[in-house]
């Protein structure tokens, strides 16, 4: 504990002239204090014992009597006056300055450390200013690029329902019901989102690592539901794919979910050629068709000469095991390259 005679000095108690000899003594029992400025009577025990209401005792410790003494400013080194109004107050004085921690400031040095902390407030306001200016505009330059479209399937998923929900408690709900796995990859996948600058994270104050909720710019809630009609498109940004070498074609199907009649299409969307494809007519071609995730169905179309000298067949079933067999793999293998997302 540091010595508190270093830090105040010259105690003064005044008590007016105009007080009996019994006030005056009530006074000066009041503000008594041993050597280590702790105050020695109650100020309940004293009243009893004269026989005054607890109003008529402080009205006199006002009116009729001044404490005063000098602290230390450990800013600028000088003395300041202070005027404890009672016995409270002089002690919260005298507790405070027992504690090594604690350095008074004066009223001119709390002052300036009041200035130059609003400055930095307001410094810190304009860098927050800044930093959020900086983030529009990322994000807007995310959106035009369609970031989006290098995203995994997952975090597309995880976008689209960020965007769907608005709510981190309701987007955690989501997850949750799909299984531990998938809660887990919910918080990598939206610290992926944050670096593509596509969505905002608000980082808890007591923990920076703990997500307390997201935000994300009004543009990208009209913007990503349009381009993302077609929730898994190809990277290629195409529901078609044409091998020059193998004149296979491969057809992505997608769910039409507007879908509101029973005559209406259970798939439909629209597909753009890049390039020319011939079907040579009278040409025997393999097919395939898989259905595959969100319920999208993949059609794969193969002239068979480029499987080599098989035996001409109709129907896969009928062809011989060992042939079959052969067709079979190499469907399978053709399964497996298709979009997965």
């Amino acid at each position: 504990m540091e010595n508190i005679l270093n830090k105040i000095a010259n105690i003064q108690l005044q008590i007016s002239n105009e007080l009996s000899p019994e006030q005056t003594e009530l006074l000066e029992k009041y503000w008594e204090f041993d050597e280590d400025f702790k105050l020695i009577n109650q100020p309940s025990k004293l009243r009893i014992a004269v026989g005054i209401s607890q109003k008529d005792l402080n009205d006199l410790v006002l009116e009729y009597s001044t404490m005063s003494f000098y602290l230390l400013c450990s800013d600028c080194n000088s003395m300041e006056i202070q005027h404890p109004k009672s016995q409270t107050q002089f002690r919260l004085y005298t507790s405070k300055i027992r504690k090594s921690s604690y350095r008074f400031k004066c009223s001119h040095c709390h002052t300036l450390f009041q200035e130059k902390h609003e400055q930095e407030k307001l410094h810190q306001e304009e860098l927050r200013k800044e930093r959020l200016k900086e983030k529009i505009r990322d994000s807007n330059t995310a959106i035009d690029k369609k970031v989006w479209l290098n995203l995994s399937g997952f975090e597309n998923g995880v976008l689209k329902h960020a965007i769907q929900l608005n709510s981190l408690a309701e987007l955690k709900k989501h997850y949750y019901g799909k299984g531990l796995v998938a809660y887990k990859k919910l918080f990598s996948a939206l610290r992926i989102l944050e670096a593509e600058n596509l969505v905002f994270l608000i980082m808890n104050n007591w923990n920076r690592n703990y997500i307390d909720d997201y935000q994300f710019l009004s543009r990208l809630n009209d913007e990503y539901d349009y381009v993302h009609g077609n929730e898994h498109k190809s990277k290629i940004g195409s529901s078609v794919q044409f091998d020059n070498e193998s004149k296979e074609i491969k057809f992505k199907l997608t769910v039409n979910k507007n879908q509101v009649h029973p005559d209406s299409p259970t798939h439909a969307g629209t597909v753009t050629f890049k390039e020319r494809i011939i079907i040579e007519p009278g040409e025997e071609y393999i097919f395939g068709f898989w259905n595959r995730s969100n319920d999208d169905l993949y059609l794969s179309m193969t002239p068979l000469d480029k499987m080599g000298k098989l035996p001409i067949q109709k129907r896969l079933h009928s062809l011989p095991i060992p042939i079959r067999k052969g067709v079979e793999d190499f469907l399978n293998s053709i399964g497996k390259g298709l979009w997965l997302e």
